[in-house]
């Protein structure tokens, strides 16, 4: 037969069976780590059957705290009821997370629950792309200055969409990847002392609110003001990316950025103690200039903000998750579940 491999052929094989021996000293190991991983007791059986044994290994164990007479050694053991330990009440989650709620908790139930994930499209991590640049950005600026140049060159080494790829009819990777050099070489132009703001880029938080054990990484971190008392006075800036480098308006994306800056400022006080006078919102565009928006980070908002975590966390725990969004406008064909839904004829 054509396909069959010859064993006298010079051609490399696909499959190279010695790679996959280990020998005694492999063996050993391997026994070594399914047996240290135990928690308590640890049970050994083997094959009671003419012309079997077991292995070697097992005939080593000599301890006096072993048993072979086939009795459960954790039988003579008071039994105690069990009881859930005290981070247990905890919620693992983060903003993200908790904004799959906010806009519709049925999306939370079937994203974060069930496993469900959206089609993965062209854009598909070119704002995680963006970032990364611009974290690279920020720690060259607080070593000196950077121009232009620097971040051209820095994109055409570094930008990558696993995704993507150009063909003969389209460029999107050639587009968004000229895309993202337009809008951070427009950044480092419109920023020309940002070596004088960075403090600490990409600064990772954890910390307990409401019941809930939030984590996340803060876009950046701008001093202030020199150090006036116990903590250094910061300004939270997240940079926002329109998918693909397409502008869009920021209208439809500040209120789910204010909330986020909120959180973050209470992040930098509590979780990394600083002091946070200022919070904005940095809407990037690879085709006009770029936008601040300063967002209220007072005690007021703070409060509104754990009434909204402590209610999002109070319903998750308890699998409250209503089929109506918390948008009204957040049922339309762009939903990544849209055709899922069960409550999709009702609207």
């Amino acid at each position: 037969m054509r396909w069959k491999y010859s064993c006298t052929s010079t051609r490399r094989p696909e499959y190279d069976p010695q790679r996959y021996v280990g020998g005694d000293d492999g063996e050993r190991r391997l026994w070594y780590v399914a047996v240290t991983r135990c928690r308590k007791f640890l049970h050994i059986t083997a094959l009671n059957r003419r012309g079997t044994s077991p292995t070697q290994f097992f005939t080593e164990i000599r301890h006096d705290y072993v048993r072979d007479d086939g009795t459960d050694p954790s039988e003579p053991r008071a039994r105690s009821n069990p009881t859930q330990p005290v981070d247990a009440e905890l919620l693992p989650t983060s903003y993200s997370d908790l904004n799959y709620y906010w806009q519709c908790p049925f999306d939370y139930r079937l994203r974060k629950l069930m496993g469900f994930g959206p089609k993965i499209g062209q854009e598909f991590g070119y704002g995680q792309q963006v970032h990364n640049l611009l974290s690279a950005i920020h720690q060259r600026a607080v070593e000196g200055n950077v121009d232009e140049e620097w971040v051209r060159n820095l994109v055409d080494q570094r930008f990558n969409l696993r995704y993507t790829r150009d063909s003969a009819e389209r460029q999107p990777f050639t587009q968004m990847k000229e895309a993202a050099k337009a809008t951070l070489v427009r950044y480092v132009n419109e920023y020309p002392n940002l070596h004088e703001l960075v403090f600490k880029p990409e600064k990772s938080f954890e910390f307990v609110l409401e019941d809930a054990l939030i984590n996340g990484t803060i876009d950046l971190l701008e001093r202030r003001d020199q150090i006036t008392g116990e903590r250094i006075p910061v300004a939270v800036v997240d940079f926002k990316t329109a998918s693909g480098g397409e502008d869009a308006p920021l209208e439809e994306r500040l209120e789910q950025v204010s909330r986020q800056l909120r959180l973050y400022a209470v992040a930098a006080r509590d979780a990394l103690g600083f002091d946070p006078r200022e919070a904005h919102a940095h809407f990037m565009f690879s085709r006009r200039r770029h936008e601040r928006v300063s967002v209220d980070i007072g005690e007021e908002a703070r409060v509104v903000l754990s009434g909204e975590v402590a209610h999002a966390v109070r319903n998750v725990k308890a699998a409250n998750f209503p089929l109506h969004p918390c948008r009204e406008n957040r049922c339309t064909d762009g939903c990544d579940f849209n055709r899922i839904c069960p409550g999709r004829g009702d609207r």
